[in-house]
């Protein structure tokens, strides 16, 4: 046991070696893509959610419209049962 604590003794007393130091930005600079990239990738993902969006808009408004027009002809249908028109005379 005296011997382990006797080597990390020796060892925190050494420098520490230079190329340890910029370790972390070194890390950084590997895992992170270049600007052009990330920009390319934002303008990317930002172009596909206003076409999504805008093809979600479009679609929902064709649908509700198509939708409105079906309930529409069902109404004008029943016009024909209308109290003004079941109190008149036919004769």
């Amino acid at each position: 046991m005296q011997d382990l604590d006797r080597m990390f003794e020796r060892l925190s007393n050494q420098p520490v070696p230079a190329r340890l130091n910029r370790l972390e930005v070194d890390l950084a600079r590997q895992m992170s893509p270049p600007r052009a990239v990330a920009a390319a990738l934002a303008w990317r993902s930002v172009a596909v959610s206003l076409a999504l969006a805008a093809g979600l808009g479009i679609g929902g408004s064709a649908a509700a419209w198509n939708g409105a027009r079906a309930q529409s002809h069902d109404f004008l249908s029943g016009a024909q049962l209308a109290p003004s028109t079941l109190l008149s005379n036919p004769e």
